[in-house]
């Protein structure tokens, strides 16, 4: 009778201890949606803007004044994509822009383009720089000293990246490109961490009021994706090294005048040249990603900010840590392989158009 009463016992205590739990994480996941509302659609954007980005007045984003300071911002790899998408937003600002990438013909287009459309932007600088060379040989001396030009860096936008032509399994795009792995690291790693030590003690020693490093991470780097691996984890350590620097500083903060707000943003895909996807409800533009992710600065130095790529997290986070098997990684694979195919079917199509 007893073991019987000390078996029902257990069984409630289990039942009462899972239902705590599920309570808790339902709480959790709220709270987050509560956040996520807030920060990308409730707050005012413009004093938002007014308060991390130093903007004069409310309705200035039409002259050269608009900005308090008329910084500099300095993007990686801004002629493409969200780098280009980051140009556009700070240019309507009124920074200053110091815009970083291999390509001079679409960098001095680039410099056109911004100049015709936001005549508010004072000052555009461009450079040429591949980052995708030996990080040994690199010249990146020959960079630090055009930044040390710069009067005032605000803020720093680490977006250069590269990515696979197609997904393909580990070895084998070893075999097509047997150095894609150094470049992977130069490009994705290298370039950050560099660009990083180079800006942030000179934001520091600024005393401005404060300063903004945006890493571009990946939502890979949180939900890992076979036949992307090398980029996946690539994009892992971008998004580590970005918590453990904000961790520093929050613990050196006070020894600082200006408050320096580190983020991390894990996009999913965008409809850009490098993902060679279309817009869709799940795949949203270069544009409309950036101007969602200038709302979080200074509420969180971690974010997705696209509503379907948090759900992509969610569903990751559910299955690895309420199932045995992880269904999530199983269809993602499987997706993987589809584009594989597709690429791999398309290409010789190619080939029997050219025979």
């Amino acid at each position: 009778m007893e073991t019987t009463t000390t078996t029902a016992l257990e069984y409630f205590g289990f039942i009462i201890t899972w239902f705590i739990i599920i309570r808790i994480i339902i709480i959790k996941w709220l709270w987050q949606l509560l956040k996520y509302l807030w920060i990308f659609y409730l707050q005012n954007p413009q004093k938002h803007y007014q308060k991390y980005f130093q903007l004069s007045t409310s309705s200035s984003t039409t002259s050269a004044s608009s900005t308090k300071s008329n910084g500099w911002s300095i993007i990686t790899g801004g002629t493409d994509g969200i780098g280009l998408a980051y140009c556009k937003q700070l240019a309507r600002f009124g920074y200053r822009l110091f815009i970083i990438s291999r390509s001079i013909d679409k960098l001095e287009s680039i410099r056109s383009e911004l100049y015709e459309q936001y005549p508010q932007c004072p000052e555009i600088r461009i450079f040429q720089f591949d980052f995708s060379e030996n990080f040994e040989s690199i010249n990146y001396d020959r960079l630090e000293i055009e930044i040390e030009k710069l009067s005032k860096i605000n803020i720093l936008i680490n977006n250069v990246g590269i990515s696979y032509h197609t997904t393909e399994y580990f070895t084998k795009i070893l075999q097509q490109e047997p150095k894609f792995n150094e470049k992977i690291i130069n490009v994705n790693i290298v370039s950050v961490l560099r660009l990083t030590l180079i800006c942030l003690p000179k934001m520091i020693e600024q005393q401005q009021q404060q300063g903004i490093i945006i890493n571009i991470s990946s939502l890979s780097a949180i939900c890992p994706m076979p036949l992307l691996s090398s980029y996946s984890a690539s994009k892992a350590c971008i998004d580590h090294f970005t918590q453990c620097l904000q961790l520093e500083l929050q613990q050196q903060q006070e020894k600082y005048q200006p408050q320096i707000h580190l983020q991390s943003i894990l996009p999913g895909f965008i409809a850009t040249k490098m993902s060679k996807m279309l817009p869709s409800l799940t795949v949203p533009t270069a544009n409309n990603y950036v101007q969602l992710s200038l709302l979080s600065i200074g509420h969180t130095n971690r974010t997705f900010v696209y509503f379907f790529h948090c759900l992509h997290n969610q569903l990751y986070q559910f299955f690895h840590y309420f199932s045995f098997i992880n269904f999530y990684q199983i269809i993602a694979f499987k997706q993987m392989l589809k584009l594989r195919q597709k690429y791999l079917q398309k290409r010789k199509q190619q080939k029997q158009k050219i025979q």
